[in-house]
């Protein structure tokens, strides 16, 4: 299916328009698991490059304030794998770890029900996988989630024929804004006990939450700090603050975060669209928009993306972000 729709004079093009946009890590994207691309054409009127500089400096000015609290903005930071590699080595306290391979919001398909889309999964020199979230919002980080998460890791590493020791070691990370655990503490390592021993049972499955409120002077505190730092001038870690740099402050690293972020923007603008069309609203579209712009701003991608399928959820958007009355 070939959608069209034309936004400050210009015609873009859509393949394999499906349900749900994810970035595959080669600088394409996909929706629903199959690759599209979009295409740019001037349109009439003279006036589209003008507007298209005005769309970029809107982004400009969003990712000014975002930090890696931000799962978009993470993302891209955590595409380079020295970085990753700095963040497992200070949560796991091991200095000799080396990232191998990192791979940036993968769908992992469960064919019998949910799928889900991880935003950060890395494999170390012993062939352990780390899956690396941020969650803003506490329901973002429900145990149950953890669980799924490891489950997905299996199902999606485990070929027809292999023997299930040979499953890798993983690893499911949630970096939360709050203390969701209601630990109090900084880090929460868990693993599965034999109840009437307290002896652990070795499935070789770990998940760990860190409280990134928390932002002591420790490695792990002032990794949270950097975690929560606009600027790279203000983080203490060089070798994040040297990719959050480049991707703030230098010309192709602000043209690649504007270039994935209008891809969120276009696939939201076609739904604000449909949406308007369906409910008979003329202005569904533009407050779509305005929601696709405050959420983006918030680093609620995934969240995003529920709502083009979710009509309940989209509207518990609005009343959140104050815009139903506009409607």
């Amino acid at each position: 299916m070939i959608l069209f729709l034309k936004f400050f004079a210009f015609k873009i093009q859509f393949y394999n328009e499906e349900a749900g946009v994810s970035e595959m890590g080669d600088g394409r994207w996909s929706r629903g698991g199959a690759p599209f691309i979009f295409r740019l054409t001037p349109g009439t009127g003279g006036t589209w490059k003008k507007k298209m500089e005005e769309h970029y400096e809107r982004y400009r000015r969003v990712i000014a304030d975002l930090t890696m609290m931000s799962d978009i903005f993470m993302r891209n930071v955590l595409k380079q794998p020295d970085c990753v590699q700095e963040v497992l080595r200070i949560i796991l306290g091991e200095e000799d770890l080396i990232v191998e391979d990192v791979v940036i919001q993968r769908d992992y398909k469960n064919l019998q029900g949910r799928s889900a889309t991880l935003d950060c999964v890395a494999t170390d020199q012993r062939k352990r996988q780390f899956d690396v979230e941020v969650q803003q919002k506490d329901g973002g980080a429900l145990p149950e989630r953890a669980r799924y998460h490891a489950g997905l890791l299996d199902m999606n590493t485990l070929m027809e024929g292999q023997d299930f020791l040979e499953l890798p070691e993983s690893y499911v990370i949630f970096i939360t804004l709050n203390d969701v655990l209601r630990e109090k503490r900084p880090i929460c390592f868990i693993k599965r006990i034999v109840e009437e021993t307290n002896h652990t049972f070795e499935d070789r499955t770990r998940i760990i939450y860190i409280n990134s409120k928390i932002q002591d002077d420790t490695p792990l505190g002032r990794l949270m700090h950097d975690f929560h730092c606009r600027r790279a001038e203000d983080m203490y870690n060089v070798v994040l603050a040297d990719r959050v740099r480049v991707l703030k402050e230098t010309k192709e690293g602000v043209k690649e975060m504007c270039e994935q972020m209008d891809a969120i923007y276009r696939w939201g603008e076609a739904d604000g669209r449909k949406q308007g069309e369906e409910i008979g609203r003329r202005q569904g579209e533009a407050q779509m928009n305005v929601l696709i712009t405050y959420m983006l701003r918030d680093g609620r991608v995934e969240e995003l993306q529920r709502s083009a399928h979710d009509r309940t959820f989209q509207e518990q958007l609005f009343a959140e972000y104050g815009l139903e009355g506009e409607r």
